[in-house]
């Protein structure tokens, strides 16, 4: 892959995520149709739907094969029409999916992506090189996904909350089922789709991000809807029936109001905000001794080629594959000069952290540009000139 291929960045995560999302719901929507019905033609729509939320995102072709696993192990057909359904679920989705995978093959001779590959690779060597084992880092995963993503749908993360909550709808739930269900329902395949996106990237790739997680919060949403119809019917023929429905609505809100006026200050992430102003730093040439023609880098290189007007080098390995010849012999340093970065822009953890894939010299080899100050858990955002060679003590 040439130079040219791993300018740019991940600047358009945003609608991907958005179009993926919009997608497989679509899909799932299409789908459930087609069970109530029996009319394939939906099961067409069904696997069209489910291709574009591919292409979208990759992680979205378990999606397919879940779906695809529902339609074969349905039991109310024979094996040979389960199958003939199957086909008419997943053709179209390969129909779509197949051009991009033929010309990934074609072009670099894998359809695996570098993404992939490099998160692997370095988060496996971030545990071996913290002395952690596969279990305290996937329970540690585990409750940081429970307690510090899923819960922020309602804007609630005390675990305790969260737990009485959950009680409390364990026990309507039983108490509901004893008179009557209510109609409707959150589909198991969505669930299960969702439930098998948050334990990919629990195992796999050892670390959790939001924007892995649109089809969590979704489930968390249809779940969060379902858990309104039981305490809608558990009050029915009750003079308080619309009094415990907007109890219900003033304690979510309450949770998510708790959280608006950091959100409108800073936004979701209070380092993007960094970002953004290193970005308009370097769009008006305001870092001292930054040429205009200057070479960036960066591990997040999105927001910075979003608003920079400049070309930046991804530094991760997500769109650049010779990160990774680089991490395996440990002469990251060295890339950086060969590849004729002048400047790195990041995160001090995120920079100081692939020190474990480069020479012992490899912190002498920066001359601090800017220091950037960001909130204490994100580390300070850092503009760093890389030097010709580092610098002898």
């Amino acid at each position: 892959m040439g130079d040219e291929s791993v300018r740019g960045g991940n600047g358009d995560d945003g609608r991907r995520g958005a179009f993926g999302l919009h997608a497989h719901i679509e899909s799932a929507f299409v789908f459930e149709t087609w069970t109530r019905n029996g009319r394939d033609a939906y099961l067409v729509a069904a696997g069209a739907l489910a291709g574009a939320a591919f292409l979208a995102r990759t992680d979205q072709a378990l999606f397919a094969l879940v779906v695809g696993v529902a339609i074969v192990m349905r039991g109310d057909d024979t094996p040979g029409v389960r199958v003939r359904r199957a086909v008419r679920f997943v053709g179209p989705a390969l129909g779509l999916a197949a051009p991009w995978l033929v010309w990934n093959l074609a072009r670099f001779g894998t359809i695996w992506q570098d993404s992939g590959r490099v998160l692997m690779f370095r988060e496996q060597a971030l545990a071996e090189s913290a002395g952690n084992g596969w279990w305290p880092d996937l329970s540690a995963n585990a409750s940081k996904g429970l307690f510090d993503y899923l819960l922020r749908l309602g804007g609630f993360e005390s675990p305790a909350l969260a737990v009485a909550l959950a009680a409390f709808g364990f026990g309507l739930f039983f108490a509901v089922r004893m008179k009557r269900k209510p109609d409707g329902g959150v589909p198991a395949t969505y669930l299960l789709f969702a439930s098998g996106i948050w334990i990919f990237y629990i195992l796999i790739f050892r670390q959790q991000k939001f924007w892995y997680f649109p089809p969590v919060t979704a489930a968390m949403a249809l779940l969060l809807a379902r858990f309104a119809t039981y305490v809608d019917t558990a009050l029915e023929d009750r003079p308080y029936r619309g009094a415990g429905s907007g109890a219900l609505v003033l304690f979510i809100a309450l949770g998510l109001s708790s959280h608006l006026p950091g959100v409108l200050k800073t936004g979701f992430h209070s380092w993007q905000r960094v970002y953004y102003d290193a970005a308009l730093d370097l769009k008006e040439n305001r870092l001292d001794g930054v040429a205009a023609d200057a070479r960036l880098g960066a591990f997040n290189a999105g927001i910075l080629r979003a608003f920079s007007g400049r070309d930046v080098t991804n530094l991760d390995g997500v769109v650049n594959p010779r990160i990774m010849s680089a991490m395996r012999q440990k002469n990251f340093g060295a890339y950086l000069r060969d590849a004729k970065i002048d400047v790195v822009v990041d995160h001090q953890k995120m920079i100081a952290m692939y020190g474990l894939w480069a020479s012992p010299d490899y912190a002498r080899g920066f001359e601090l540009v800017r220091r950037y100050e960001t909130p204490p858990f994100a580390g300070d955002v850092l503009a760093l000139r890389v030097l010709p060679e580092a610098v002898t003590p």
